[in-house]
């Protein structure tokens, strides 16, 4: 979840996640710890991150957030 889910352009907030008990996780693609955090800055528009966690079964589960582009 980001700490901040609306932002003017240009502005960053950090993306949160803590899982346990799983075999994999991704952010963004990217393999990463079961509990971390990622900044994300974002421009004019709107953005999504997803987390894709594989759980001790084998099944894969993704979520998704977003954080919302405030105009000026």
């Amino acid at each position: 979840m980001p700490d901040k889910p609306a932002l003017p352009g240009d502005e960053c907030t950090l993306v949160r996640w803590n899982v346990q008990n799983v075999r994999e996780v991704y952010y963004e693609n990217l393999p990463m710890n079961g509990q971390g955090e990622r900044e994300e800055c974002i421009n004019d528009e709107d953005e999504t991150y997803t987390l894709l966690v594989v759980l001790s079964s084998g099944q894969p589960q993704t979520y998704t957030t977003a954080v919302s582009y405030l105009p000026p």
